[in-house]
């Protein structure tokens, strides 16, 4: 787990938990910090540090109601790829897997 600071604040935090299949990553960003980016450049960097210790798929788990994490997945190349749940709640499971060249 990261903390994600702005100017010297913590305004959220970051994480990568490996599971059965892949590195689940998850972003949290508090409502004051919200709309300036931030969880995308955090979501990007934890996806970037998963390529650069060898993980080859990535994946969040997002409930449905969650547009603003739909959006920083979609730009990160994540796709729906299932669904789970977890404390109690329906997600889906958004999935990118690493490109070779």
């Amino acid at each position: 787990t990261w903390a994600i600071e702005r100017d010297g604040v913590v305004v959220g935090n970051g994480l990568l938990i490996r599971t059965e299949l892949d590195v689940e990553i998850g972003w949290h960003v508090a409502r004051a910090a919200q709309g300036q980016g931030i969880a995308t450049e955090a979501a990007r960097a934890l996806v970037e540090h998963a390529w650069n210790v060898g993980v080859d798929v990535v994946s969040a788990a997002i409930v449905p109601v969650n547009t603003p994490s739909q959006r920083v997945a979609q730009k990160l190349g994540l796709v729906v790829d299932g669904s789970c749940t977890k404390a109690g709640l329906f997600h889906e499971v958004w999935r990118v897997a690493r490109v070779r060249s």
